[in-house]
């Protein structure tokens, strides 16, 4: 009997303990950004708020004083993004990017920016690289020609930690590198952001299809005679819930002066 008991409360503890499991990733899953107060500390009156507006796991739209982006799925996957200007209370479209994918990855990306068109071609390469390579489009002519930029990226563990971008020009070569913290980035649970590579993005909210927050961000180019290039680099500091998730981040430029703070709510 003591035997059956025993056999009886373990098999409770273990449902409980699954269960509980269950609803905490499940908790855990289901946290969404809301709300995005970006503020300006050496120039408060350029102040705003960020809504977003969603469906289930599906992100609808976002939307503050500035513009309006609204998204489209094909079942899990983002298949078009169309930005507005607001202009005295309408909604101005200004941008139109579709997205193509190929074996579940993200392939083709096409950007009609008022008028002007191009087209984001990924190659996944064995080393682990993706090639970025960029297509014009001559509205004249009405026909496409081949950028001559192009871009590698470089991502681990869901982050994208490293860019080199060719500008087909003068032989310049940037390099970007990207640090990550080791907490849930604010936009994790969003379906199909972590398809988008470096696409996806708003305001200062970069990289936001990376599985952790971005800590630092700095740019450096090779040297090019007779041309100067002002340092780009980056630091951002994070407060966080109790579930890992950032609260509140300050972002501070190469000078080390706060440029900008966005407070998260969820």
């Amino acid at each position: 009997m003591k035997k059956y008991l025993f056999f009886c409360l373990s098999v409770i503890c273990f449902v409980l303990i699954s269960c509980s499991d269950e609803e905490y990733m499940h908790s855990q899953n289901n946290i969404f950004p809301k709300t995005l107060h970006t503020k300006y500390p050496s120039a408060p009156s350029q102040n705003f708020l960020t809504t977003i507006v969603y469906d289930g796991s599906k992100i609808l739209m976002i939307s503050n004083e500035k513009e309006k982006i609204k998204y489209l799925y094909e079942g899990s996957y983002i298949v078009k993004e169309t930005r507005y200007k607001l202009v005295n209370g309408r909604e101005v479209e200004y941008s139109e990017t579709s997205y193509e994918y190929e074996n579940e990855d993200l392939k083709t990306v096409n950007v009609n920016l008022s008028g002007k068109v191009k087209k984001y071609v990924y190659s996944y390469k064995s080393d682990g690289t993706i090639l970025k390579e960029t297509y014009d489009f001559d509205n004249k002519t009405e026909k496409e020609f081949k950028n001559s930029e192009n871009k590698i990226l470089t991502f681990v563990r869901g982050n994208l930690t490293n860019s080199v971008f060719s500008w087909g020009f003068r032989d310049i070569v940037s390099t970007s590198r990207y640090d990550y913290d080791e907490r849930n980035n604010a936009f994790k649970n969003v379906l199909g952001f972590s398809k988008l590579l470096d696409q996806i993005n708003f305001e200062s909210e970069q990289n936001i299809s990376s599985s952790n927050n971005l800590k630092k961000y700095d740019v450096k180019i090779n040297y090019v005679p007779d041309m100067i290039f002002e340092p780009c680099s980056y630091n951002m500091e994070y407060e966080y819930n109790k579930s890992g998730y950032p609260t509140k981040k300050t972002i501070y430029d190469y000078k080390g002066e706060i440029e900008e703070i966005v407070e998260y709510s969820y």
